[in-house]
């Protein structure tokens, strides 16, 4: 989608603008509330928005503050000037530009009227038929090409249910270049029978049980097409997707309508849907939704997110947060790409950040590598890495060696068997070219799919400049080696069978692997525990349990210049995910560190590393029905007495009055600064 035009009105808002740059030039702008975590929608009130944000097109909530104030009426000015980039929340009435049109619609909703976009507040059909229309004409579903390998009725159903109405779960997958919800209207996905087609519908009457009450889209061509069309003819079932996943959608009936001589009848599920109109909702005030949290260990440290539901052009970016103090709520762009939905991993050299991220150009999905990025100025030095198209892209991995070549890997699933086998694909960079993609997992039936969709595989380098790549098969995890004479024959973990990888290289060159056994039957007695196996002279130790709990899963691992390796993953305790650490040192692994979260929230996507200054970092995504926030933790453990406290705050004092020096055998290639003297105090403060 385009983004909104900018047009240039006559009068000036000179002293209010002067206003807002002394704002943001002081660091005064308000920080943007952390989004909810958004859950599926029960599609149980189709009179209302899904969503209680205001983050949707032409809601009017210009700084994304949950309200309507005077402050987003001066925005959209500025944004109509050309002083501020355009937002698609500033374009009320819908015509893909911000200008004085927008603001004086603005103006008359601040004194009491209403925007044509407030779903919620409009009062006839006429204005819901209206408001639908525009937001039609500015979807660019209709924009791709339908290929009918891949771009079926279905996945355009899907696609503009996820932009309308939103889905909370990791898809793993994506369709067209949506994923989050950016129109916040109720659309249901249609199944209809004479022809069997998929396609959506909205409620714009008052009454569910008459068909003539909805408008039905074809999302194919974003239009309204009128009962009688090529499938609208003889059942026609109104739907709530219950899951999305890769090789099907799951639906709920919740209204069937059946064409006889006498008319059409309507069968209701009337536990699932309401048919009467309630109340409308009062407005709930969220911002932006930050997920995918991944470490980078350079310059004392970044941590970079994927940004859900911002510009139209850019539904999801990534950001660096950094790790304070104090990150900002949204951080900068880091790659402002407009298909950027996934990010699968991360790497650094001497030169920059590299990205390794899934997402789509043009009618043609695949993995894109983008680096090296110094800074927020560099956002479109990106390549495609995958030369076909690939929808099924599962999970990635990004390995630089020493010569700062570097690897990408990938796992793919097509449902359609005659394409192409489900397996691990991997290129080589040289820095000028890629190499032919290569097919390395031989055949082997990965596992997990139907889980999570990543730790299919994982991969790391060692200290001789070796390549270790591990992938999750049926009969346990498969590991393949990489040197100059190129790649070794597959050889099979012993007792790994269904379960995943995670695994670094210490500084001895040995191979840790984290086996997260999600079967039951690998190495442990129960599913859901996570087992370390160490590599040492090519062979393999015998396991030992990390995990600390019944159930735990979503291991993540990183090694230290001394030998250490730290591991990070998840618990269920009383039925949510809660975070735990470890260190392994000199043969054994020390203590668990379980993480405290706040009351009423789970967690999700741990990450590890250890910082250029030799400082362990952690970070998870929390989530509630409230908040959506990235987490992290560094632990300045300097005294190394296995706590953080008082003790290690004098420590850190000493060495940077020169009173003392760093600990001796630290392998640390930054010197800590007095930044790492506040990150700590307000850690212990906390």
């Amino acid at each position: 989608m385009p983004n909104p035009t900018l047009t240039r009105r006559t009068r000036s808002r000179w002293p209010r603008l002067a206003l807002l740059g002394l704002m943001i030039a002081a660091g005064l702008w308000p920080a943007a509330r952390a989004a909810a975590y958004h859950r599926a929608w029960d599609g149980l009130d189709p009179f209302h928005r899904p969503m209680p944000a205001t983050n949707s097109y032409g809601s009017g909530d210009a700084d994304n503050d949950g309200a309507l104030t005077t402050t987003d009426l001066d925005l959209v000015y500025a944004m109509a000037d050309g002083h501020l980039p355009a937002s698609f929340r500033a374009d009320v009435n819908a015509d893909g530009r911000v200008d004085g049109a927008d603001a004086d619609l603005l103006a008359g909703a601040l004194d009491g009227g209403r925007l044509p976009g407030d779903w919620n507040r409009l009062t006839g059909r006429a204005e819901r038929l209206d408001w639908l229309r525009r937001i039609l004409a500015v979807d660019p579903l209709n924009e791709f090409c339908y290929d009918p390998d891949w771009f079926v009725c279905t996945h355009f159903s899907t696609q503009l249910h996820i932009r309308a109405a939103g889905y909370g779960e990791d898809l793993g997958f994506g369709f067209f270049d949506g994923g989050q919800p950016l129109y916040n209207l109720p659309v249901y996905m249609v199944t209809s029978y004479g022809i069997g087609h998929v396609s959506n519908a909205v409620l714009v009457g008052d009454d569910p049980r008459q068909i003539g009450d909805w408008a039905f889209i074809e999302p194919i061509t974003d239009e309204i097409t009128p009962l009688g069309d090529h499938h609208l003819m003889t059942e026609i079932r109104i739907q709530i997707p219950t899951r999305i996943m890769v090789d099907r959608i799951e639906r709920q009936n919740l209204i069937i309508f059946t064409h006889y001589e006498t008319g059409w009848e309507a069968y209701v599920n009337e536990s699932a849907i309401q048919l009467d109109r309630p109340p409308a909702p009062p407005p709930v005030a969220h911002g932006w939704d930050i997920r995918q949290p991944h470490l980078l260990t350079r310059a004392g440290g970044d941590l970079l997110a994927v940004r859900l539901g911002d510009e139209p052009a850019g539904p999801a970016d990534i950001h660096s947060l950094g790790l304070g103090p104090p990150a900002p709520a949204a951080g900068r762009p880091f790659l402002d790409a407009p298909a950027a939905r996934r990010l699968l991993d991360t790497g650094e050299t001497d030169d920059g950040a590299w990205l390794l991220w899934a997402g789509l150009a043009g009618c043609t999905p695949g993995l894109f590598l983008t680096g090296p990025l110094h800074d927020a100025s560099a956002k479109d030095d990106s390549t495609r890495v995958t030369d076909s198209k690939r929808p099924g892209l599962l999970d990635g991995r990004l390995v630089i060696l020493p010569d700062d070549t570097l690897w990408v890997f990938w796992a793919e699933y097509y449902w359609r068997d005659y394409l192409r086998p489900t397996g691990i694909y991997g290129r080589h960079w040289d820095g000028l070219t890629w190499s032919e993609e290569m097919f390395l997992s031989t055949g082997d039936a990965l596992t997990g799919i139907s889980d999570r969709w990543r730790h299919l595989l994982d991969a790391c380098v060692d200290p001789t400049g070796r390549l270790h790549l591990f992938w999750a098969t049926m009969d346990g995890i498969r590991h393949r080696t990489w040197a100059d004479d190129g790649w070794s024959n597959a050889a099979t973990v012993p007792d790994t069978a269904n379960a995943s990888p995670a695994v670094v290289a210490d500084a001895a060159g040995d191979l840790h692997l984290l086996v997260w056994d999600r079967a039951g039957i690998g190495p442990g007695p129960t599913p859901g525990r996570i087992w370390h196996r160490r590599r040492v002279a090519e062979e393999w130790q015998a396991p030992a349990e990390v995990s600390d709990g019944p159930t735990a899963g979503y291991p993540a691992l990183a090694a230290d210049g001394k030998g250490g390796v730290y591991t990070v993953w998840l618990e269920s305790v009383d039925g949510r995910w809660a975070p735990c650490w470890r260190r392994w040192q000199d043969g054994t692994w020390q203590p668990p560190h379980w993480l405290e979260i706040p009351p009423g929230t789970t967690v999700a996507d741990p990450d590890t590393a250890v910082l250029d200054t030799g400082v362990p970092a952690f970070t998870w995504l929390e989530v509630s029905d409230e908040a959506c926030a990235v987490r992290p933790l560094l632990w300045y453990d300097l005294n190394e007495d296995g706590v953080m406290d008082a003790g290690d705050l004098a420590t850190l004092s000493d060495q940077l009055t020169g009173a003392e020096s760093p600990p001796a055998g630290s392998a640390v290639t930054r010197p800590l600064t007095v930044l790492d003297l506040l990150r700590l105090r307000l850690a212990l403060a906390e």
